[in-house]
């Protein structure tokens, strides 16, 4: 199967699936800086808590059920948009070798967002990293393949 001898109706789908997808990645985006500004040491304060007992009234420790809930949501759409996003790119016309490398790089760091909260919380203040990074992969995976897929189903195809 090849994206840009797609039907047009297959082609506005996939192309409303992936600007939607992409407002959903805007909007978390704007949810963490309302959150933490993107400052490590703000998601810090948010997952852990603060150590001062003045700052502990404003910053509580996200509780084990807090994470869960948002564990149980996160690691069971995004696989699943990731999944349906790959599987778009794999029809794409790059290289196997990159189409495996960008799979695997979103779907790890999907993996690596979803463990964040929960390394942060229980084990180490200095895993905070972890935040930025896995949703600076997923994020960039994620334009990545949805650009490649929408050029190659919108490209005139090569006679």
């Amino acid at each position: 199967m090849k994206l840009n001898g797609q039907s047009v109706p297959f082609k506005v789908v996939v192309t409303c699936f992936l600007v939607l997808q992409l407002i959903g990645f805007g909007v978390a985006i704007v949810q963490i800086h309302d959150r933490t500004a993107f400052s490590v040491e703000k998601t810090i304060l948010h997952y852990r808590g603060a150590e001062s007992e003045a700052e502990k009234e404003m910053f509580l420790p996200q509780s084990y059920r807090s994470l869960l809930s948002v564990a149980h949501v996160h690691t069971m759409s995004q696989p699943l948009i990731l999944f349906l996003i790959g599987l778009l790119f794999v029809f794409s016309s790059l290289k196997d070798g990159m189409k495996i490398f960008f799979v695997l790089l979103s779907f790890g760091s999907c993996l690596l967002s979803n463990l964040s909260p929960w390394l942060l919380r229980y084990v180490s203040a200095k895993t905070a990293i972890f935040f930025p990074l896995s949703s600076a992969l997923m994020i960039g995976t994620f334009l990545f393949m949805a650009a490649f897929i929408l050029y190659d189903l919108w490209r005139e195809e090569e006679s």
